[in-house]
Order: C-alpha cells, then structure tokens, then sequence
C-alpha cells in the first residue's frame, strides 16, 4: 500500500506543475494504473486532491480533476458518495459528470440519497449535467427524480433532459400528468414549435433538413417529437384536436409520432396517412418501429413491408456512418437470402451531394433478424458498405 500511495503523491504532484508536458506525463501514469484493489483511505485521498486546484488547462485532455476522479471511479464503493458529494462543487465539469455517472451505476439502492441531494443542491446552480440515457435505463430512479424534475420543468437549462425524463415516468406508469398542471405548459410548448416547423412546410426536403437546415431545424423536430409522445398520455379530449394538425405537415417524422400518439389515445387514422410514413424512406422504419413497441406493429399497413424499411434503415445508417452525414439519393433491392432466423439484403445506392457523384454506385449488404411465427424485424445490422464492381452487372 506505501507504493500505491507514493506513486499516487508523485502523480498528483506532477498534475500540479505548470509545465503541461509533465502534466501530461502523470495525466498517462494514472491512466496506466491497473489495480484489482485499491484501499479505501488511497481513494478517499484520491478524492480529495481531486477537489484541489490545478493550472489553467490547455485542452480537454488536461483536466487532473477528471483524471484522478475517473481512477476512484473504477472501484464501486458507496461509502465514497458522501465524500464526492461534499466536495463536487469543487470538481471540473467533466469531473461532475463522472460523479454523476457513478451514482447512475450503483443505482438508486445504494446511491439515492446521495444523487437526490446532488440534485437538489446543483440544479439551482446549473452544475449538474444529468445523463439521461443512463438513467432512464434504470426506471427505480424515476419515482424520485420526476417530482424534481416537475419543479424545474420550464428551467431554459434543464428543460428538455426533465421532459425526457418525463416522458420516461409516464411510460412506465411511475408518474401521471393527467390532472398535474405542466401539461397546459406542454400543450403551449408544442403549438409554439409546431408554428415554428410551419416556416419550413412549404419547402420541406430531406436535402434541406440533414444539410441547409441541421443546425436550425433538427433540435426543434426532436423537441416537438417529444411534446407529442407525452400527450400521448394526456386525456384524449384535451389533445386529440392539436395532435390531428401533425398530419398535415410535410415532415413525415413529425406525421410519424403524431400517427402512433393519436392511435395509442384510440383515434382512427386514415390508411392513406398510415400508407404515406410507411413508404417515405425518412419514417418507414420510425412507424414500424414505433408501432412494434406499442404492440401494434399489424397497423402497419404494408404486406411486403421488408424492401421499405430496409431502404429507411440504410438511410439513417448513412446519416450517422459517412462523412458529412449524406442525404440518399437512390437506393435499389439487388437480391434478397432469406434464412431461418433472418433475411440477408444486398442494396446499392448513392448519394444526392455532388462531391459523391464520381463515386457512382455503392453496395450494402443488411441483415434483418426476426422472430416468428409473426415477421416482426428485431433488428438490423448494415454489415458490409463497398464500391460496386467495375462490371457494372446486377
């Protein structure tokens, strides 16, 4: 244990020196550190000068704070969280979140009180940046962090992470916003958003929205989308008439949610409105997948459902896989294997951006996995991209 300590003093001197190259150096000793066991009393110590003060970083990577924090993080121990708790004020922003993330990972049994008061105190002052996704995967936090959430539900900070958070309580029945008073809120929140996506209807095109328009219209869709799914649990009689004016817009994305929103509340939708997500290869996918999770996956309303959706898979794959985020332009069902368990794809495509043109067709291979004895698509998987052959031969 004298090792480990001295090693520690000697690492946590070098973070100290104004020097970055020696900052550096202890940044990657405690990087290299890998210890099954570390005592109690190290950590705590470890903790301590975590809250102490450093020179000025010069990139991200310089963070000692960070550093020293996501070393003790790597050994689970409750006891910790009182000592983290008083001191996180004190730590670096990144050095904040890892805390946060530890409490997440020792769950609401052994770390609730510590992550309520965390919140409680830190909200207020903004120095707490909640890790949605980590949370909602563990729904026994939800009953606690909801009401909180409730408080700040209009905070500019915090508001859309408390209305996913939200919307992740009304799905598991831990929370109802039937009678509670944020839903008017919610309701003025979504007619304003849904004015400012009007701007765009008239010259919607996929091209404008994942390039000309990604900075000023994708974060105000996913905030719509959101309002819509939590009047989804809002009585029908109060939400029926707004949601209906989604399906009007020319964004089959806001049309999706408000399809599946207004079919969950019990009210009929047209099979032309239903036939239009379905096929437009930015929403087949999402209405398939949106009608799955609410057991209704039989409303969608095409027989030979597979050429659809894997187009509308391979186009969201693109966005998030090449560079730049490439907008479709053509796509083509080459052959179709189908096997036991799942359905081998193979597509080409290209893409629209003229930087792309001389590159010509390009080959995906997808694997959808199902399960029967009803063909619901489970998954999918774009396991290979490549360049057509130079034959040019289908």
């Amino acid at each position: 244990m004298n090792n480990i300590q001295q090693a520690i003093r000697t690492i946590v001197k070098k973070m100290k020196n104004e020097d970055v190259q020696v900052r550096l150096q202890a940044i990657m000793a405690i990087q290299r550190l890998n210890l099954d066991v570390v005592d109690t009393s190290i950590l705590r110590r470890i903790i301590k000068e975590a809250a102490s003060s450093f020179p000025k970083s010069t990139a991200t990577w310089d963070d000692p704070c960070a550093q020293l924090l996501q070393f003790v993080c790597q050994y689970e121990d409750e006891t910790l969280l009182p000592l983290l708790t008083k001191y996180y004020p004190r730590f670096s922003s990144a050095g904040q979140d890892l805390v946060i993330l530890y409490a997440c990972r020792l769950g609401p049994q052994k770390a609730k009180s510590s992550m309520l008061y965390m919140l409680q105190m830190y909200i207020p002052t903004q120095q707490v940046r909640l890790p949605v996704s980590e949370l909602i995967i563990q729904p026994s936090w939800l009953p606690e962090l909801v009401p909180i959430c409730m408080s700040y539900i209009d905070h500019p900070y915090y508001s859309f992470a408390f209305h996913q958070l939200l919307e992740a309580g009304l799905e598991i029945g831990t929370f109802s916003i039937r009678e509670h008073e944020a839903r008017y809120r919610i309701y003025e929140k979504y007619k304003n958003l849904l004015c400012r996506m009007m701007e765009y209807n008239e010259a919607y095109s996929a091209v404008f929205v994942y390039h000309a328009w990604r900075t000023s219209y994708l974060s105000v869709r996913t905030e719509l989308c959101l309002y819509i799914r939590i009047m989804g649990h809002c009585a029908r009689e109060e939400v029926e008439v707004l949601l209906m004016q989604t399906l009007s817009l020319n964004d089959p994305v806001i049309r999706t949610y408000g399809i599946c929103t207004l079919i969950d509340l019990g009210v009929a939708v047209e099979q032309e409105c239903l036939f239009s997500c379905a096929t437009n290869i930015e929403s087949a996918y999402l209405l398939y997948t949106e009608l799955h999770r609410k057991d209704k996956a039989y409303l969608y309303p095409m027989e030979n459902k597979m050429e659809h959706l894997v187009k509308s898979f391979l186009f969201y794959y693109l966005l998030e896989h090449e560079e730049c985020g490439m907008v479709l332009g053509d796509i083509e069902v080459m052959s179709v294997t189908k096997q036991e368990e799942h359905t081998n794809v193979r597509v080409r495509y290209r893409f629209v951006h003229t930087d792309w043109l001389q590159k010509g067709w390009l080959i995906a291979e997808i694997t959808l996995l199902k399960h029967e004895p009803v063909e619901v698509y489970t998954d999918f998987t774009c396991f290979a991209i490549e360049t057509e052959t130079s034959t040019g031969a289908f």
